[in-house]
């Protein structure tokens, strides 16, 4: 399940970013996604 999904924008380049956390429901390990939008 997702727990965090954030959007920032970055320092460096002025882009924006969305960053989605989570845990797996197989084996309830973390996760996390950094993803460009720009």
């Amino acid at each position: 399940s997702l727990t965090s999904i954030t959007f920032e924008r970055s320092e460096n380049d002025g882009g924006l970013y969305v960053d989605i956390t989570g845990t797996r429901s197989a084996n309830g390990q973390p996760f996390s996604l950094t993803i460009p939008l720009s």
